[in-house]
C-alpha cells in the first residue's frame, strides 16, 4: 500500500486487494499531510471490512447453500446446484471461499467444456454464479467473481 502524487497534483493510494489485483484509490487530497490521514482511514475501515467477512471454506459454503436452496428452488434445480458445487470443489479443492478468482473459474469453465460440453459448462456458470451472489448477500465474500469479468463462457 502506497501513495503517490498523479499528473493533476492530487494523492492516489494504490493497494492490492483480496485477490492480488492492485486497486488505487483517490484521496481528492493535494497535500501530502491530508493524503496520510486518508491513508491511516482507508487502512482502519479496510481491516474492520475484512474482519467483517465471514472466512468459509467451499465445502461449508455449499452444505450451508444447499440447505437454503431446498426452500427455495425445486428438487431439480436443487440437484444441479449440488451437481456444480461439487463439481467446482472436485476441480479446485476446499479452498477458502474469499480466495475464488476469475482465473479459478475460467480454467474450470475451460476443462468442462473440454469433458462434457459448452452447454454443461454454461449450466454450471448459471448455478455457480448464483450461488456466489448468495455467498456475497451473507457476506462471505466482497464480491461476485462470476459476475465480474468472466462472463463468456
Amino acid at each position: 500500500m502506497f501513495l503517490s502524487k498523479c499528473s493533476n497534483g492530487v494523492y492516489y493510494l494504490f493497494y492490492h486487494d483480496e485477490l492480488g489485483k492492485r486497486r488505487a484509490v483517490s484521496t481528492r487530497h493535494r497535500l501530502k499531510v491530508d493524503a496520510v490521514k486518508f491513508l491511516q482511514s482507508f487502512k482502519r475501515s479496510e481491516h474492520e471490512r475484512k474482519t467483517k467477512l465471514q472466512r468459509v471454506s467451499l465445502s461449508e459454503f455449499r452444505t450451508a447453500y444447499l440447505d437454503h436452496s431446498k426452500s427455495v428452488h425445486t428438487a431439480k434445480t436443487v440437484d444441479s446446484n449440488r451437481t456444480a458445487l461439487l463439481e467446482f470443489e472436485r476441480f479446485l479443492g476446499d479452498v477458502p471461499l474469499h480466495r475464488v478468482g476469475v482465473r479459478d473459474i475460467e480454467l474450470f469453465l475451460a476443462h468442462k467444456k473440454e469433458q462434457a460440453s459448452e452447454w454443461t459448462a454454461r449450466k454450471y456458470f448459471i448455478a455457480l454464479a448464483s450461488a456466489f451472489e448468495t455467498a456475497t448477500r451473507w457476506g462471505n465474500i466482497p464480491h461476485n467473481p462470476f459476475r465480474s469479468e468472466a462472463k463468456d463462457t
